[in-house]
């Protein structure tokens, strides 16, 4: 029973080689291929403390503002480095930051008081989410460097506050 079901499916596939061994003779035989290549985007990013160069390197620019009277502005200790790809034209990738909470959560600072420096260009407020990767420049890896400034005054509470951010990518029709 075997050998016969062993002959057959020997039998089947040779009746399907055997005539694509012979294709390149016949000009009449033609091959499509079709793909979906599925929308891919690719993020990483790492924390860099103030000591790390690429921090030093973007930050010694940042280090002197006008400020108003009773307001002062931080750059915070670290920077992010983020690495960004994608293979759709379509997508722009944005990142995304929450309210600054204290570490009881009793008090908060506004997100629109934070402001963002890529690669050391002029700060960005977010009053809303900023584009790290806009359309079309997808196709090779972007690094960026992202500096957080805090604009502060007399009136925002002391203490240990935190934040969370995260990586919006949307369509652009």
């Amino acid at each position: 029973m075997n050998i016969i079901r062993s002959l057959t499916i020997i039998s089947i596939l040779t009746l399907l080689v055997v005539p694509l061994a012979h294709a390149e003779d016949d000009p009449l035989v033609r091959l499509t291929v079709k793909a979906k290549i599925k929308s891919n985007v690719h993020i990483e990013w790492e924390k860099l403390p103030d000591t790390d160069p690429r921090y030093i390197a973007f930050a010694k620019n940042k280090t002197t503002l006008a400020m108003k009277k009773g307001e002062k502005i931080l750059l915070l200790p670290f920077a992010l480095l983020v690495k960004l790809r994608t293979n759709d034209p379509t997508k722009i990738v944005k990142i995304h930051v929450e309210s600054l909470k204290s570490g009881g959560g009793k008090h908060t600072i506004p997100v629109e008081k934070l402001s963002l420096s890529i690669n050391g260009k002029p700060d960005q407020p977010f009053t809303e989410d900023i584009a790290l990767l806009q359309q079309q420049e997808g196709n090779e890896l972007k690094e960026l460097v992202l500096l957080f400034r805090l604009n502060t005054t007399i009136a925002d509470k002391s203490g240990k506050y935190s934040a969370n951010f995260s990586f919006i990518t949307s369509d652009i029709p």
